[in-house]
């Protein structure tokens, strides 16, 4: 039962919206309240597209809960303008489909919050735009997402205790943190497999530094996710990883649970006979609409290293990455996205520099360095591709086949060939003009978009968009609901 309060009736505005013109959603924004009408503390909308105004809204927390629906005729709330409120009072964000943050939101005093996705419909979730987020002032707050109550930490100190106290519960970071503070950790501050959820929120945890001399140990945020571990919402800004003979990432090094809508940034770099990722070491898992822009470096006999991902057995899907990767003397296969792959990458693309040292005993691909398994489809690479023995502009070294509507920019990668060794059916080369002037064939135009002030003119993710346009960035997105 949701906890009510009666309210006055709001006046609202009838807005008619010629068919198409809008998909079906409630938006909190500035616009005054348009074809939504609000009841005892129950906002409901009487038209496929409604308005309910922030101040609106904000009038109405300010004296009890408030519970925002779709109904039968919305699908998703859009939260377009920022607000805050300091009573104790809940919101509950109810929506049929998905709930998406492009403004930031503030509960204040001991006020509390739910979310509550694929009410009635299926495909739905909830995300944070770039500079969106959800923060708590008191830790003691209430929150709840699609019916998991979440204990609410402010550093990776509390997130730790609270993990180690109550490893399978679920967990949201209340505000963005600066790591600085702690030094550098010598393990994994989560060191334990990881059975239950985090939600970041949007919030970011910035300049995390990671230094450790210990041997075959996974190395990461969290050390190890299991399968029923879920991360999702956090960003990772300018962290700093070192490690040697372990499966190293920024976020995990070894993930075999979920993770999405994740963003991390900075530099690894991992030692003799590592698996290294930007975003995680190894994946048994699920990485879904996550991105990674580090500097990816190999200085001594890593095995593999990957924009992303260091070693797929898992699948990664509508992700990208930007940084650069690189090996110094001899790793076994560097790729922009992924250095091996016995697994499925599906919708990703990469952008970074791929390189190894000059006549180096190892497999450089734009997307991928080694293929031993797998598929990978609706794929495309950009980076300049240089050293190792065996180069290609997608696929450094391919051994099993199974590419479909797979793509390398010949101009930036610098080289003619999609594979460096293998069966490269299934993989086109295109010129920096063909790949800029419409989506290559097979890509679905309800997952990719193109745009000349978006991505430089590259296909992007609608579900993924680059933070290089934001403006264009959100209204992209905003399509995948439309």
């Amino acid at each position: 039962m949701r906890a009510r309060f009666a309210l006055t009736v709001l006046s609202v505005g009838m807005l008619i919206c010629p068919a198409g013109a809008a998909h079906a959603a409630v938006k909190i924004s500035t616009q005054p309240t348009q074809n939504m009408s609000c009841s005892a503390g129950v906002c409901t909308p009487t038209a496929k597209l409604a308005f309910l105004n922030v101040t609106d809204l904000t009038n109405m927390l300010a004296t009890g809960d408030v519970t925002v629906l779709t109904g039968s005729g919305g699908l998703d709330i859009h939260v377009e303008a920022p607000f805050s409120w300091t009573s104790t009072s809940r919101l509950t964000l109810d929506a049929q489909r998905s709930i998406e943050f492009k403004q930031p939101v503030t509960v204040a005093g001991t006020g509390a919050l739910t979310l509550t996705t694929n009410e009635g419909g299926t495909g739905g979730d909830y995300w944070f735009d770039e500079g969106a987020s959800v923060t708590f002032w008191d830790t003691n707050s209430s929150l709840i997402i699609n019916g998991g109550a979440f204990t609410l930490v402010n550093s990776i100190h509390e997130l730790a205790a609270a993990i180690g106290a109550h490893k399978f519960g679920h967990f949201a970071l209340a505000n963005s943190y600066d790591a600085s503070t702690d030094g550098t950790y010598k393990s994994s501050p989560i060191r334990n497999k990881f059975p239950g959820s985090f939600e970041g929120l949007g919030n970011t945890i910035s300049l995390l530094s990671i230094g450790t001399g210990k041997k075959g140990r996974a190395v990461g945020l969290f050390r190890w996710t299991d399968s029923a571990g879920e991360i999702s919402g956090i960003v990772l800004s300018e962290a700093h990883v070192e490690a040697r003979r372990a499966e190293v990432g920024l976020l995990v090094g070894h993930n075999m649970g979920s993770i999405k809508h994740v963003s991390v940034g900075g530099k690894i770099s991992g030692r003799i006979d590592s698996s290294i990722g930007g975003l995680a070491g190894d994946n048994d898992g699920l990485v879904l609409d996550s991105t990674a822009n580090v500097q990816v470096h190999c200085p001594t006999d890593c095995a593999y290293a990957g924009g992303l991902v260091g070693f797929n057995n898992g699948t990664i899907q509508r992700s990208f990455a930007t940084g650069g990767v690189g090996g110094d003397s001899s790793p076994s296969a560097v790729g922009g996205v992924v250095g091996a792959n016995f697994g499925s990458i599906a919708d990703s693309y990469s952008q970074g520099a791929v390189s190894a040292a000059p006549n180096d005993n190892a497999a450089v691909g734009g997307l991928v360095g080694l293929c031993g398994a797998g598929a990978i489809s609706h794929t495309y690479a950009l980076g300049p591709i240089t050293g190792g023995n065996l180069r290609g502009g997608l696929i450094g070294e391919d051994s099993a086949g199974g590419f479909s509507s797979s793509y390398w920019d010949l101009d930036t990668s610098g080289v003619s060939n999609g594979c460096g060794t293998g069966n490269c059916v299934g993989v086109t080369g295109l010129t920096d003009a063909q790949l800029k002037s419409a989506l290559p064939e097979g890509f679905d135009p309800q997952v990719w978009g193109q745009n000349p002030n978006i991505n430089r003119g590259y296909p992007y993710l609608l579900a993924n968009p680059p933070p290089d346009n934001a403006p264009a960035k959100r209204a992209a997105k905003a399509r995948r609901s439309g």
